[in-house]
C-alpha cells in the first residue's frame, strides 16, 4: 500500500512540496514520490514493506509555494505499522 497524500489546493510546483514531505520507515525502505494529479502525491517503497515496518510520514508544506500564488497551509504527522502477516491462502474458506 503507499503513502497517500492530499492536498486542498492544486500543487504545481511540486519539487518545493516533495522537499518538505517525508517518509520514514523502520526498518529503513528506499521509495519515491509520485503525483497522480495536483492534488494527490503517492510514495511507495521499491519493494512490498516488510512485515511489521513502522512507517512515519511528516508533511510540513506551511508556507511552501504551491505555484500560481498558492501557498500550502499545514504542518501533519502520521505513523502506523505495515500488516504484521501475510496470508498465503488464494482462495477463501467456506464459512460454516
Amino acid at each position: 500500500m503507499p503513502v497517500i497524500v492530499h492536498f486542498d489546493v492544486p500543487v504545481t510546483n511540486k519539487a518545493a512540496f516533495e522537499r518538505n514531505m517525508k517518509v520514514t520507515a523502520t526498518p529503513a525502505q528506499a521509495g519515491s514520490w509520485r503525483w497522480v494529479s495536483e492534488h494527490e502525491a503517492h510514495w511507495r517503497p521499491e519493494a512490498y514493506w516488510k512485515a511489521g515496518t513502522k512507517v512515519h510520514v511528516a508533511v510540513d508544506v506551511n508556507s511552501v509555494p504551491a505555484g500560481n500564488g498558492v501557498y500550502g497551509r499545514r504542518a501533519a504527522t502520521s505513523t502506523s505499522r505495515s500488516a504484521t502477516r501475510t496470508s498465503t491462502r488464494s482462495t477463501p474458506r467456506p464459512t460454516r
